[in-house]
């Protein structure tokens, strides 16, 4: 993510966090997702305070692999899904990565703000892609 001016972007969270996973049958890993805040915030052109209660809740197995989640620096976040069993790779050689990012915009100088998402896959065997999707908010 790229911002013009980072001190009033921060990335907060980033779940499910690294280890949180518990084992499941057959070299398998389910993980959790659950978040909620009561945020407050405004209406009416900021004439109006209100409470609003978010809520995130998702539980997912991944299949011989383990995800691990990292905040890297206030502006860079990044998920992983590394095999367990480098014999048992999916056939297409993907796995579904879920997660949840809480980020933070405490000064309006970060707009517009420029995010950035880039997908690495492949191994030493398969060589490696890199995708990216890039918008603008």
């Amino acid at each position: 993510m790229d911002a013009r001016d980072t001190t009033g972007f921060a990335s907060l969270y980033q779940m499910p966090e690294t280890n949180s996973g518990a084992e499941a049958a057959n070299n398998s890993w389910e993980y959790t997702v659950d978040y909620s805040q009561s945020m407050s915030m405004t209406q009416n052109d900021g004439n109006d305070p209100y409470l609003f209660d978010a809520q995130y809740k998702h539980v997912y197995v991944i299949d011989k692999a383990r995800q691990t989640a990292t905040i890297e620096s206030p502006t860079r976040f990044w998920f992983a899904v590394r095999s367990t069993d480098v014999d048992k790779v999916p056939l297409d050689g993907y796995y579904q990565i879920n997660g949840f990012s809480v980020t933070q915009v405490t000064k309006l100088s970060v707009f517009p703000l420029s995010m950035s998402f880039e997908h690495y896959s492949g191994s030493e065997f398969r060589g490696s892609d890199i995708h990216h999707i890039d918008f603008e908010f």
